[in-house]
C-alpha cells in the first residue's frame, strides 16, 4: 500500500496517510497529516512524503526523552573510549545537556533549540568545550536516526561558536637550550630533553619504558599513554590509533639515554660511587619506566608538572605550558624546513592537514621567508 488521501467530515479538510510498517508489538504504524483545503494539495503533499519515505526520512515521532537516549548511547560509548573521555561525556550530560534539554522528547529537539542552548553555554564556558558538547550531541543523535527514533539529526545544521586559538608562542631554540641547562640538575632532565627532541605528549612520556627504546636503531616506539582512571591513573593505549608511531632519535639524545641506562645498570650491581641525580634506591627495585617515581612506579602527572614548574621558574625562561614543549619541537622543525608530512608523523597527527591547521602561523612566517628569498634571487627593477 503506497498511501492515500481522504476527506475528513464534518470539517471537509483533506488528510493524507502513509504506511510505515509495524512496531515492536506488531501493530501497523502510519504517518498522517491533515488540514489540506483541497484534494490536489493533499495529493501533492502525499507525493513528497512518499519520496521521503523511500529515502528512509519519514519516521514516527519518538517518545524517548533526550536524557534517556543519551544514557543508552553512553553505555555503548563506554567500551569505545578512554575512561577519562567517558567521564567527561557523563559530566556534560549530567551538568549541562540533562538539566536544559533532558526532559524533551527527541522529536522536540530542533536545530533552533540547540542553538539557543549553545548561546546559554557561551555565558559560562569556552567555545572549545561547547564544541565538545556539540560533538557528543551530534554523535548521539546520529544513533537516534540510525535506530529510527528521529527522522533527521537536528544537530547537523547548528552553528556553533568559533574557537579562538589561544596559541602560546613556543620557545625559540635559545630559550629551549637555556631551560635545558637549568634542567640538568633535575632528576627528570632526560624526560624534559625527550619532549623537546621528540614532541611526545605528557601521557606518552610518562608511559615510556626502556623496552620501547632501541638505542642501536636510534628509535623510540610510542604505543602507550598514561591516562586518568576512576582512582588515579593507569596505562592505556595512545590518544588515537594514529598516535602509535616510531620516532627517530638524534645521536645526542641516544647518548644521554645510553648514559642513563648504563648508570642504572651500575647502581643495580652495587657500585656506590656513581654520581647521579637519581635516588639509587630506585634501581634496586624492578622498574622499566624511563620517567619514574622513587618507588620505581610511573610518575603521577601532578608531581611531574610540579617539578616542571620548579625548573621553569629557576631557569627564568619565558613561562609556557608543559604541552608547549611539544609545540616548540614542531615549530622548530617546521621553521628549519622539515617536510610537514614528516613533522605530522613525528607528532602522531593522523593527517598533515591537522599539522598545517595548528601551525598555520609558522607556515605563514615560512611563506614570508620564501617571498623574501625570491626577491633576492629574482629582483624586479
Amino acid at each position: 500500500m503506497k498511501g492515500h488521501v481522504r476527506q475528513r467530515k464534518p470539517s471537509g479538510k483533506w488528510e493524507l496517510s502513509v504506511p510505515l510498517g509495524f512496531d515492536k508489538q506488531g501493530k501497523k504504524v502510519r504517518f498522517t497529516q491533515s488540514g489540506f483545503d483541497t484534494k490536489e494539495e493533499a495529493e501533492k503533499a502525499l507525493v513528497e512524503k512518499l519520496y521521503e519515505k523511500n529515502r528512509d526520512v519519514l519516521l514516527p515521532r519518538s517518545k524517548v526523552t533526550v536524557y534517556s537516549h543519551f544514557l543508552s548511547w553512553l553505555e555503548i560509548k563506554k567500551v569505545k573510549v578512554r575512561l577519562g573521555t567517558y567521564n567527561n561525556l557523563v559530566g556534560y550530560l549530567e551538568n549541562h545537556v540533562g538539566p536544559e534539554l533532558g526532559y524533551l522528547a527527541l522529536s522536540q529537539l530542533t536545530t533552533q533549540r540547540l542553538e539557543l542552548f549553545y548561546l546559554q553555554l557561551e555565558k559560562k564556558m569556552s567555545a572549545r568545550t561547547i564544541k565538545y558538547i556539540h560533538s557528543m550531541i551530534r554523535q548521539s543523535l546520529n544513533r537516534a536516526v540510525k535506530l529510527q527514533l528521529l527522522a533527521k539529526n537536528p544537530a547537523i545544521d547548528v552553528d556553533t561558536p568559533k574557537i579562538s586559538k589561544n596559541f602560546n608562542e613556543p620557545w625559540t631554540a635559545e630559550e629551549a637550550l637555556k631551560f635545558l641547562q637549568t634542567a640538568k640538575s633535575s632528576r627528570w632532565y632526560l624526560s624534559f630533553l625527550l619532549v623537546l627532541q621528540t614532541g611526545l605528549r605528557q601521557g606518552e612520556l610518562l608511559a615510556l619504558r626502556w623496552g620501547d627504546i632501541d638505542l642501536d636503531a636510534r628509535t623510540l616506539n610510542v604505543h602507550r599513554s598514561l591516562t586518568r582512571a576512576e582512582k588515579g591513573f593507569e596505562l592505556g593505549g595512545t590518544k588515537t590509533t594514529g598516535s602509535a608511531r616510531t620516532i627517530a632519535l638524534p645521536v645526542e639524545v641516544v647518548n644521554e639515554l645510553r648514559l642513563r641506562k648504563d648508570q642504572k645498570c651500575v647502581v643495580r650491581k652495587g657500585v656506590k660511587d656513581v654520581k647521579d641525580v637519581l635516588d639509587e634506591r630506585v634501581f634496586n627495585r624492578r622498574t622499566d619506566f624511563v620517567t619514574h617515581a622513587r618507588n620505581g612506579n610511573f610518575v603521577s602527572p601532578h608531581n611531574f608538572i610540579k617539578e616542571w614548574k620548579r625548573v621553569l621558574l629557576a631557569s627564568k625562561v619565558r613561562p609556557i605550558r608543559f604541552h608547549d614543549l611539544r609545540h616548540t619541537h614542531a615549530t622548530l622543525l617546521l621553521e628549519s624546513g622539515v617536510n610537514v608530512k614528516a613533522v605530522a608523523e613525528r607528532l602522531g597527527h593522523s593527517t598533515s592537514s591537522t599539522t598545517l591547521d595548528f601551525y598555520a602561523h609558522v607556515t605563514r612566517r615560512m611563506e614570508e621567508g620564501v617571498v623574501a628569498a625570491l626577491q633576492q634571487v629574482l629582483p624586479v627593477n
